[in-house]
């Protein structure tokens, strides 16, 4: 079986700076990485969070990672 979902990156966004999720991925565990793979965030996923301004990868448990820039 395939560990995550493969729609997962079609339905994140982000948008001035802000990451925008479907309220199906809310309150899940996310950890947010930098491109050195430094742990730049960790905890609850929220929709309209803001984001730093580096290029980063987020991790959400059970869904999957996506590349934000």
């Amino acid at each position: 079986s395939i560990p995550y979902r493969m729609d997962f990156a079609a339905r994140v966004a982000v948008e001035n700076g802000r990451l925008r999720v479907p309220a199906s991925l809310e309150s899940r565990a996310y950890m947010l990485y930098g491109l050195n793979g430094r742990v730049l965030r960790s905890g609850q996923l929220r929709n309209n969070m803001a984001l730093p301004r580096e290029p980063s990868v987020l991790r959400v448990k059970g869904f999957g990672d996506v590349y934000l820039k």
